[in-house]
């Protein structure tokens, strides 16, 4: 199948999480849908790697792969997804996924401070860019919605902020993208079942709440990242594929206000603009040779 199509399925999947992320919220509890949704992640991807004849892979993992794998765990699916739904648990679903986009700016600046990577100029306007967007979003009047909660807005960056965090770490990890994807949900998730059972409890028979986590485990964790991956393997450029994915959180808030009844407000749009602009400016301009090559995204 054509790398591009494969890239905009998994895309257009990703548009739809932050619908089902509310509506999953409004039937279970954070952990209860996290448990779901990590479970049916990390059996999808152990059947795809079973599928792919790819298990002996697993099995020459050394001592040193199975911390690192443990790391990835921690970091994604445990934490980012805990801050992630806390955020849309808390805020609006159209701040709560425009926030949690910011995460490349965090990418950004934790590549240069810690991977050692050079930001140009372009980089730094695109950042500066990106941060009024965020700050667009955070300061917006919503009249009578209220203010934003400031444990929300701070759940949301959060997760941003683990997200690159995560992809820092999975960058320095050599190992094929579908095992290291692996290793995070294998360790990932006991750790979110035994959070569930420590600090809640599983998950009643709701059926809505149920279906909801499992697609949720299917779209935004799972198949869409495998079929995300197979398209960057087969893609001959990744940075087109890549500046596609901007796509996502433009479309999604045509969905949150179709299936949502979410009044979209202008704030959030300049703002989500803003921040799409800067993440995808640097992008754009290596395209056409105006700035420095893209530096790697996840």
């Amino acid at each position: 199948m054509n790398p591009y199509l494969l890239g905009t399925i998994a895309i257009l999947l990703w548009s739809t999480v932050a619908v089902a992320f509310r509506l999953a919220l409004q039937k279970l509890s954070v952990l209860q849908v996290l448990s779901l949704a990590s479970t049916t992640s990390f059996f999808v991807i152990l059947v795809t790697l079973a599928f792919q004849n790819k298990l002996s892979q697993v099995r020459q993992l050394k001592g040193k792969d199975w911390l690192q794998g443990l790391i990835l765990g921690v970091g994604n699916p445990f934490l980012y997804y805990l801050c992630l739904f806390e955020s849309y648990k808390r805020l609006p679903t159209q701040v709560a996924q425009s926030l949690n986009f910011t995460w490349p700016l965090f990418l950004a600046l934790g590549a240069f401070l810690f991977l050692g990577e050079s930001i140009s100029l372009i980089n730094l306007v695109a950042i500066f860019i990106s941060f009024l967007g965020l700050l667009t979003i955070i300061f917006q009047d919503f009249g009578p919605q209220g203010e934003l909660s400031v444990i929300g807005v701070l759940f949301a960056l959060s997760s941003a902020l683990i997200w690159a965090g995560f992809w820092i770490f999975n960058s320095t990890i050599k190992k094929p993208p579908l095992i290291k994807l692996f290793l995070s949900f294998l360790f990932g998730t006991p750790l979110i079942l035994m959070a569930t059972i420590v600090f809640d409890e599983l998950p009643n028979p709701d059926f809505q709440g149920l279906a909801l986590s499992i697609y949720i485990g299917l779209f935004e964790m799972g198949i869409s990242f495998i079929i995300w991956l197979k398209a960057l393997e087969k893609v001959p450029r990744k940075d087109v594929l890549s500046n596609l994915s901007y796509l996502s959180p433009l479309i999604s808030l045509f969905l949150i206000q179709a299936f949502l009844g979410e009044s979209i407000q202008m704030g959030t749009i300049l703002g989500l603009v803003l921040i799409v602009t800067g993440n995808a400016m640097p992008k754009i301009l290596s395209l056409i040779h105006i700035s420095e090559p893209t530096r790697r995204t996840p």
